[in-house]
Order: C-alpha cells, then sequence, then structure tokens
C-alpha cells in the first residue's frame, strides 16, 4: 500500500472499505459467430444443473456418459460433472491431495454438467442405443439467435460408462499451469496469482506462443478526509491456493485472497475463482462497499487494466469505440485521440495471436464514471510489474466510487482467444454472453433404455 496521509494511521474502519477479488464463475461461454446469418456457436460451452435431468440423480459418475449423433452413429462425447456441496459450492482437489468437501461421488441436484455445443449433435432417430444404457435423457440446446438446434444424449449404465477421450484443457497443479489447444497460461508472478501473469496464443490460435502479458493491474485510490490520500495495488492482497478441478471441459482455480490494509489489518477472505475453457476464461469479481464511502472520503477511484509484456509490440490495440486501432509499440503516440467513452470489449491482435476482453458491469454500478485508461509507453514505470514500463497498459478508470451506495457490485472479465481473428467478428463474442444457448431436457423412456439401476 502507497499512502500520502496528513497524520496519524489509518482507521480500523478502513479495513472493510473495499476488496477487489474473483468469485465463482457464471454459467456463460464463449461463441463464434457468421456475418449476415445465424451465429455459429462452436465454441460455446453448455451448462446444466443435476437436478435437470432428476431421473439419473444418484448414478455413480462414473456409470454416466454422454453420446451424441453424428453422421447415423451414437458415439461417446466428451463431457464433464462437477460435483458441489449442499450448499452448492464447487468442490475442489486442495494441492495438498485432499478435497474442501466431502465427496459423494454419485450426481447431486446442484451438481454441474458441461459440454462444448460443437460436440452435440443430431436428433436420435433410429440409433441404437449404447449397450448397458438404463436410463436416459435427451438434451436440446436452442440458440435464440436462429442457429440450428442440437442434442446431446445422457446415459447412466449399469456399469462404467464408455467416455469420449478428449481432454480440451489440462491443469498441471506442480506448476500452477492451464493448457487449452489455443492458449496457454500460468502465474509465475506468485505476488498476485489471482489472475494470469503468463499469457501466449498457440499456432492453432493463429498465435506464435510467445507471451504478451505482463499483469492484470489494481488502483484503487481513497482521498480520505481525514489522513489524505492512500492506494492500493493487486500486490497488496495476500493469496493463498486452495485448490483445482481439472476436467475434460472446464478447469476451475481456487485462491483465497485477503486486501492487506494498515500495519496488521487486511479485509475479509474471500475465495477467488475462475474458470478456464477451450476458448476462454472468465474472472468473475467483486467490489464491497460496507457503508456509503462519502463518509470518509471526498473521493474514491480505481483504475483496473492488464499490463501486455514487450513481446506484444507489433499488435494492434482497439476497442468498440476506436475500432481502427492503435499500432503497440511502446512509445507514446495517439494516444490523444482515441474515444476514451465507456466501452464493453477491446482487443489486441497480430502475428502473435488475438487476446479479446469483454467486461460486464453490475447493474448497481451504472452511476459510477467509466474512462477508458491507456498507456503505451515503456519508459513510463508503473510499479509493481513484472517488466519495465507500460506496453498497451489498458483499462478502465472508475470514478466517483463514493456515491455508491452499500452494497457488493460484482462484474465480469472474459478473456476471448479468437481462433485466426478477422476484423469485424467482435459480435459474435459478445453474443454469447448477451445471447447465451437456452437448454431443455425431456427423458429417455425406460423402456428403451433398460430397467436395471446405475445406483449402488
Amino acid at each position: 500500500m502507497r499512502t500520502k496521509t496528513s497524520s496519524g494511521r489509518l482507521p480500523r474502519f478502513v479495513a472493510a472499505i473495499a476488496v477487489l477479488s474473483a468469485l465463482s464463475a457464471p454459467r456463460v461461454a464463449s461463441a463464434q459467430g457468421a456475418p449476415g446469418g445465424a451465429a455459429r456457436r462452436i465454441n460455446d460451452v453448455v451448462i446444466l444443473r443435476g437436478r435437470q435431468v432428476s431421473g439419473m440423480l444418484g448414478a455413480r459418475y462414473e456409470r454416466i456418459g454422454a453420446f451424441a449423433v453424428k453422421n447415423g452413429r451414437l458415439d461417446p462425447a466428451p463431457f464433464q460433472i462437477d460435483e458441489r456441496d449442499r450448499d452448492g459450492a464447487l468442490i475442489y482437489t486442495t494441492y495438498g491431495g485432499g478435497t474442501t468437501g466431502k465427496r459423494r461421488g454419485a450426481l447431486g441436484p446442484a451438481d454441474e454438467i458441461l459440454f462444448l455445443y460443437r460436440d452435440a449433435g443430431e436428433k436420435r432417430g433410429g440409433e441404437p442405443l449404447p449397450a448397458g444404457a438404463v436410463e436416459g435423457a435427451e438434451i436440446t440446446v436452442s440458440d435464440p439467435l436462429g442457429g440450428p438446434e442440437r442434442r446431446l444424449y445422457l446415459f447412466a449404465f449399469e456399469k462404467t460408462a464408455p467416455r469420449s477421450e478428449t481432454d480440451y484443457v489440462t491443469y498441471d497443479p506442480r506448476r500452477d499451469w492451464v493448457t487449452s489447444p489455443y492458449y496457454v497460461l500460468g502465474f509465475p508472478y506468485r505476488k498476485a496469482i489471482q489472475v494470469p501473469s503468463f499469457f501466449a496464443l498457440t499456432e492453432a490460435a493463429g498465435g506464435d506462443g510467445r507471451n504478451i502479458y505482463d499483469l492484470y493491474k489494481l488502483r484503487l485510490t481513497l482521498d480520505l478526509k481525514l489522513l489524505g490520500e492512500a492506494t492500493w495495488t493487486q500486490d497488496d492482497f495476500s493469496c493463498t491456493p486452495v485448490g483445482y478441478v481439472d476436467g475434460p471441459v472446464r478447469v476451475s482455480r481456487r485462491v483465497k485472497s485477503a486486501l492487506r490494509l494498515a500495519g496488521p489489518f487486511h479485509s475479509a477472505t474471500i475465495d477467488s475463482d475462475s474458470a478456464y475453457y477451450p476458448y476462454h476464461c472468465e474472472f468473475p469479481s467483486l467490489l464491497q462497499i460496507p457503508f456509503p464511502l462519502s463518509a470518509i472520503a471526498r473521493s474514491v477511484t480505481m483504475r483496473i487494466t492488464d499490463d501486455l509484456s514487450p513481446e506484444a509490440k507489433g499488435m494492434t490495440w482497439c476497442n468498440e469505440r476506436n475500432r481502427s486501432g492503435i499500432a503497440i509499440t511502446g512509445k507514446p503516440g495517439g494516444e490523444a485521440a482515441l474515444d476514451s467513452g465507456p466501452y464493453r470489449w477491446k482487443l489486441a491482435h497480430g502475428p502473435q495471436g488475438t487476446i479479446m476482453t469483454l467486461t460486464i458491469f453490475d447493474p448497481g454500478m451504472a452511476m459510477i464514471g467509466k474512462k477508458l485508461f491507456y498507456s503505451d509507453d515503456e519508459a513510463t514505470p508503473d510499479e509493481p510489474c513484472q517488466f519495465k514500463g507500460q506496453i498497451a497498459n489498458s483499462g478502465y478508470t472508475l470514478t466517483s466510487i463514493e456515491s455508491m451506495p452499500k452494497g457488493n457490485y460484482t462484474f465480469t472479465v472474459y478473456v476471448f482467444c479468437p481462433v485466426r481473428y478477422v476484423p469485424g467478428g467482435e459480435q459474435a463474442y459478445l453474443d454469447s454472453v448477451l445471447h447465451p444457448l437456452a437448454v431443455s431436457v425431456a427423458v429417455v423412456p425406460a423402456a428403451e433404455a433398460g430397467a436395471a439401476s446405475p445406483r449402488p
């Protein structure tokens, strides 16, 4: 924490002023669109709860399989079941080999079932059911933008279910490293491990494997009426790794975070959850306002940005208000001409690949100012960081936070990896969040599936 105060120490109540940290991942995912027609939803992840396939509740996980009809065959499809406890909390594997909750080993109503829209198939016709299937559900995925319906079939089996061997995204707990076909990311900057400090786009994504990322940066500044100005950064969080879930469709990662304040004081500890899918990542965040901050502060501002590494030089940066873009050089130039008004998405693209960020703010944050921050100047420090200077350091400056009523406010950052990006294709990614796919479930008659039970 950096302070510039008139006298004295920060009071105890500052310990609850504001916390920024990641929460549980929301239920939407990425997409890729086709201009002039219905969106191509080949990148979307579909998520439903165990209660939506009520006939399978209590079935052992290893006895549940997913299948899709393609080319006249009903074959295993990649899918994942994430176990949640009775309170709905995801159960993580801890780094010591334990778990954050007691596992049941059987499908519960709050559990999540995940699969890619692209892996769903046609409606089943006369294709025979898999041998040993005893219960079934037909999951229909509909596109509100007019794309084709697709279907995935879940079956419970008397014994171990056939499974697809496809694994889209993996996690190495020893290195704290996530790998998908389209990106590789990690957390080598250990002072702030809530968000990645290494991000590279793979050749399959149109990239060249170079790390284009420095840090996700936070600058929280309070101009206190009695004590003057105080600023906190992302390095002022104390972070402890908790656990992970490594599935074929999604990797989830949890870190405990608390904001170090003055002396021995910390904010409340919050679980920081992030999610990593084949084509994108999600970083939900929380801003806690325990009381109207105008009572103690003349102003409260927050700058949230992501700074790129020197390897990002040569890329082009743009956002929805500045679509023509600006070259990333590490030297100041055209920043003054940028429209600094509110925006939803921004991206950087070039031979290194494409990284696109979409931020969705809580409707309750409508009263605060949201202005573009952009600095491309490797000669101007912005400590703390991994690399000196600033390379297309961009994001938001949030102002008038002191005007917000007491409450908890969330906002989510989505980081997409558009494959072989073509300018103009951004809307499909927005649609994946603003117009998510719809899911309905029908029972496959027990007479078709069989009569034995998949439960022990």
